[in-house]
This record gives C-alpha cells, sequence and structure tokens, in this order.
C-alpha cells in the first residue's frame, strides 16, 4: 500500500511506474489500476538472486524497494543495476546495500541506525509519511459524534485473527462496532475506509501505515500490536501521544481493550489532544516530498 501510495506521488512529478511483486491480491491489482499505476506479477521472491535479471527487463530509470525478505545476494544484484534506489525501510529487517535514498517513515527513525550508509539521503520520521491521497482529501472534513461507532481494522488480513475478539471486547463496553475488512480484502461494506476513518469516533487498530492514516485525520487510536516488527512503531507512536498501544499477542491485554476504549471515550479533554497531535506530526504532504526530493536530487526532469 505504501508502495502505491509513493508510486502516486512520482506519478505526479512525471514518472510512469509499474508495481512488481511476487503476489498481487484482487483489491490491490484493482486499486493500481485505478491510480495509473501498472501491475506485474513476477516469480521470483525477493530473497532470489535473480530478481534483478527480472527488473532489468523493465529498464527502470529509478528503483523503489521494499520488503522484509530481501538477502545480500538478492540486494546485490538490484545495485548491480546501476539505477538509482530508495529502499523503504522500518527496522533494518533487510540488508540495505548503499542506497541512493532511504526512507524510514516511522517515529522512531534515526539517523544513527544508518551511520554505515555514508552517501545515502535520508528521509527519516512522520515528515516523510506515504499518506494517500484519499486520506489526505478528508483531512479537515471529519464529522464525528458521540454516536459515531469505534472502527476496529487489523489492516489486510487477521492472522492471528484479532478482530472477533476485538469487537466482542468493546461491545460488551456498551459500544457500537464497525468492523472493517481493510484495503486489501474484498469486503461488502458499502462505506470506503477512509470514510470510516474519517467518520469513526475511535479506531482500534492495527499498529501498522493505518495509525499514521488515522493521525492524518484526527482519529484518536488504540494500536494494537499482532507482529514483532510492530513493537517499536507503537510504543514510539504512544510516547509522541496518538495512541495507546496495547500487545494483540498478550491475552491479558487484549482483554484491556474495552476497558481502555471506555476509558478513551470518556475522557474528552485526551481525545481531543490526541487528534490534535495526531494532525500536526502527520500533515499528508510526505509523498510529494519524497517525489520533489528524488527529482531535485537524482536529477531527473
Amino acid at each position: 500500500m505504501r508502495s502505491l501510495t509513493l508510486a502516486t506521488s512520482l506519478r505526479n512529478v512525471g514518472f510512469e511506474c509499474t508495481l512488481l511483486s511476487s503476489e498481487i491480491p484482487t483489491p490491490l491489482r484493482r486499486r493500481a489500476y485505478s491510480l495509473g499505476v501498472h501491475s506485474v506479477i513476477r516469480g521470483e521472491r525477493q530473497s532470489d538472486p535473480a530478481i534483478g535479471s527480472r527488473v532489468a527487463r523493465l529498464k527502470p530509470s529509478l528503483l523503489v524497494r521494499d520488503g522484509y525478505e530481501f538477502t545480500e545476494a538478492s540486494s546485490a544484484s538490484l545495485e548491480a543495476l546501476d539505477v538509482p534506489m530508495l529502499v523503504i525501510d522500518d527496522n533494518r529487517e533487510a540488508p540495505l546495500g548503499q542506497p541512493k535514498f532511504l526512507l524510514n517513515q516511522n517515529l522512531h527513525a534515526s539517523s544513527d541506525d544508518y551511520l554505515d550508509l555514508d552517501a545515502t539521503c535520508m528521509m527519516l520520521g512522520p515528515r516523510w509519511c506515504l499518506i494517500r491521497e484519499d486520506i489526505v482529501a478528508r483531512r479537515g472534513l471529519a464529522r464525528r459524534t458521540a454516536d459515531s461507532p469505534v472502527l476496529i481494522s487489523t489492516g489486510g488480513a487477521d492472522p492471528i485473527g484479532l478482530r472477533p475478539l476485538l469487537a466482542d471486547y468493546v461491545r460488551r463496553e456498551g459500544y457500537e462496532v464497525c468492523v472493517a475488512a481493510g484495503l486489501m480484502t474484498e469486503t461488502s461494506e458499502s462505506r470506503s475506509f477512509e470514510e470510516l476513518l474519517a467518520s469513526s469516533r475511535l479506531g482500534i487498530l492495527a499498529a501498522g501505515s493505518t495509525l499514521w492514516e488515522a493521525a492524518c485525520l484526527g482519529l484518536p487510536t488504540v494500536a494494537v500490536i499482532s507482529a514483532p516488527n510492530q513493537v517499536q512503531l507503537a510504543e514510539k507512536a504512544e510516547e509522541h501521544g496518538i495512541c495507546i498501544a496495547v500487545d494483540g499477542r498478550s491475552r491479558g491485554q487484549l482483554e484491556s481493550v474495552g476497558g481502555v476504549v471506555h476509558g478513551l471515550l470518556t475522557n474528552e479533554e485526551r481525545m481531543i489532544e490526541m487528534s490534535r497531535t495526531g494532525q500536526a506530526l502527520l500533515d499528508g504532504r510526505g509523498g510529494q516530498r519524497v517525489a520533489d526530493l528524488i527529482v531535485e536530487t537524482a536529477g531527473f526532469s
């Protein structure tokens, strides 16, 4: 999703973009098509050194790499193409090589984590956060009332089955719940996901990219951790005051969600502060900044 968001910004400055992935769910292919981005399924995994040859056949002028499974060999095969490359990173889960650009949009991003990348142009922190245009268009237009539901979304998938549990815990506190499947799953929900984010009273969301979208729209959030790579992201977001972090892998913490929600919804002052803080941190112009810096630095015209 964040790569598609960046593709939209790059198209705005004149690039033609192709999304190349080993698997692309149908809703994501449809979204790519609607954004004017060509999508291609490749046979090679991120870890396969042959991925360099596959990418070379597209003759790219710029390469954006986003994924956790790249190896030293597959990373080297892409660097051998001698094409300006942007690596999107979170926690250095995979070898980075020596890219022209590096983007880490998380609150915990620090230049100290990349001291070995002497010649790399760094884009670190929420100023560079990739927020979808659909979300930015609703910024400042949110209409929330005491009757608005609590939104529950665990992203494109729900690998450990959190959705029904979260919904049950919140309903026990007497609050209306809206459970969204997310952008990468077919759903019968008639309202768009961005509309749900803009109109809900509170969000219980996966501790991933959706957390930044919610903050951009000023939606107070309970961030649910479901994987190790989300821990630092959620904890830093909580430190900055845009969410309350709950570890969904802990039964005890998961069962506390209803009480956390009730505590927030009965504390109007804290809800307002979370909303203001989120909108101040995430202004929605990160993708534009990334695209403009790439054009300026790499000499594209």
